[in-house]
């Protein structure tokens, strides 16, 4: 009954966690390497390439480019892989905003929804990342060390910051792939 009792009060404190994620998350989808990282994601889906030349460059703009015409960039893109279809259901969602007679506000509808939608992504990510966080403490400690654990990963590191404020940075997305990667491994 008691270990009933705790994974209810973990539940619930998941929930409220999820729920202030979802209300206080910053939809603009900026960071650090602003604008690099939503022109990577715009590419893959509107060119189907890596070159974000045509995204972050306007016409006569002097810029290097290398022989096969790339802008070189030292960026990764796993996270571009991972907001590829938030940015889509974003621009699915401002079309649908069209279609329902809001055709006057569509480009900056769908740039907002495009960038809401991939915010959103990395806080799901961010969410994520702590529950596999926890349940890989588990494989090793108890519940609440594992607990302790995941609260000293969300108050302790910039986890929150870039989750919540600053989610155009790939970080989250990365330590949601490590940690599920270590999980796996750990669970073989």
């Amino acid at each position: 009954m008691r270990n009933m009792r705790y994974k209810m009060i973990a539940c619930v404190a998941v929930l409220i966690l999820a729920v202030f994620c979802f209300a206080a998350f910053d939809p603009g989808f900026h960071g650090a390497d602003e604008p690099v990282y939503f022109a990577y994601t715009k590419s893959i889906v509107d060119d189907l390439d890596l070159n974000i030349l045509n995204e972050v460059h306007a016409p006569g703009d002097r810029f290097y480019v290398t022989r096969t015409f790339n802008l070189p960039s030292l960026h990764n893109h796993g996270g571009v892989l991972f907001w590829a279809p938030f940015f889509v259901y974003g621009r699915a969602a401002a079309n649908a905003l069209h279609g329902w007679g809001a055709g006057a506000v569509l480009p900056a509808a769908a740039y907002f929804a495009e960038k809401c939608a991939m915010s959103l992504s990395t806080v799901i990510a961010g969410l994520g990342l702590m529950i596999i966080t926890f349940f890989l403490a588990r494989r090793f400690y108890p519940a609440g060390i594992s607990f302790v654990s995941v609260a000293a990963l969300a108050l302790g590191t910039p986890l929150l910051y870039y989750m919540l404020i600053e989610t155009g940075n790939a970080n989250i997305v990365a330590g949601l792939f490590m940690a599920a990667a270590l999980l796996t491994m750990v669970s073989m």
